[in-house]
């Protein structure tokens, strides 16, 4: 019975969403960037056995290496008034 034990190792990236809050003390034309979002990593280790040429697969960990963060984008609302003409003199 041959044996060998192996360690992998696998990086996961979990892209950040884009969250978009309407804001009225913005004008409508205006976007504003309150939160860099960041995207998250998990490392996930297995362990692989292969004995007799079947393979086995054990999870050893799966650690959250970096937190992922939501981008958080202010969309005004507000309604600038027009301005008013004023008379020719």
């Amino acid at each position: 019975m041959l044996k060998k034990n192996q360690i992998g190792s696998n990086k996961r990236v979990s892209s950040y969403e884009t969250i978009r809050k309407e804001d009225s003390t913005l004008s409508d034309d205006q976007v504003r960037l309150i939160q860099v979002g960041v995207d998250g990593e998990r490392t996930i280790l297995t362990e692989v056995t292969t004995a007799d040429g079947k393979e086995n697969r054990k999870l050893v960990s799966n650690e959250i290496t970096t937190t992922l963060v939501p981008e958080i984008i202010l969309v005004g609302t507000k309604k600038e008034p027009l301005p008013v003409p004023q008379p020719k003199s």
